[in-house]
């Protein structure tokens, strides 16, 4: 079932082929939230306590939607797609070394100041989580799952308004 409140689209179809009718449901949705929705699933499980797996699945999925709002404000303003993916491989580098640079980056790709929705303290804290966890081998715990949830799916949804604003509104 598609959720709106998560950007989700949700189809459905109906088609007559010779005796027999079929009825489906196609959900279209994005890489983003399909990941988050495999970190809740991950945290809900009564089986085992996978919260690194949250915490770096929220993670990438905050990184998947930040990378799908620039590539489509880079194709809106006319950029080849292999130009646009080889510039934001490069601006995934400095994004390493530098996040100040990165948000920087984004606000001139898109004309537009990241949403005050996204707590930047918040985001430190929960790249450093799984920078720790990924390099350093270290643990999470269930509240910090739940916290890089919770943020990513906040920012997720802020992203998607900025997306929905292509061409309309400018820095001011």
């Amino acid at each position: 079932m598609a959720n709106k409140d998560k950007g989700d689209l949700e189809i459905k179809a109906h088609k007559n082929i010779g005796v027999s009718d079929i009825m489906c449901s196609i959900r279209v949705t994005t890489v983003s939230i399909v990941l988050l929705e495999q970190a809740v699933s991950f945290l809900s499980s009564k089986k085992s306590k996978h919260y690194k797996i949250c915490v770096v699945l929220a993670h990438t999925a905050l990184e998947v939607e930040v990378s799908r709002v620039e590539f489509a404000y880079l194709k809106h303003k006319g950029f080849a797609d292999d130009k646009i993916e080889n510039f934001l491989r490069q601006k995934t580098n400095i994004a390493r070394e530098n996040r100040k640079d990165a948000i920087l980056l984004f606000e001139l790709i898109t004309n537009h100041k990241l949403p005050d929705s996204i707590d930047f303290a918040k985001l430190r804290k929960m790249n450093d989580k799984r920078n720790g966890i990924v390099h350093k081998g270290e643990e999470a715990t269930k509240q910090e799952a739940k916290d890089a949830i919770d943020f990513s799916g906040k920012a997720i949804k802020a992203l998607q308004i900025v997306l929905g604003g292509i061409g309309k509104k400018r820095i001011g």
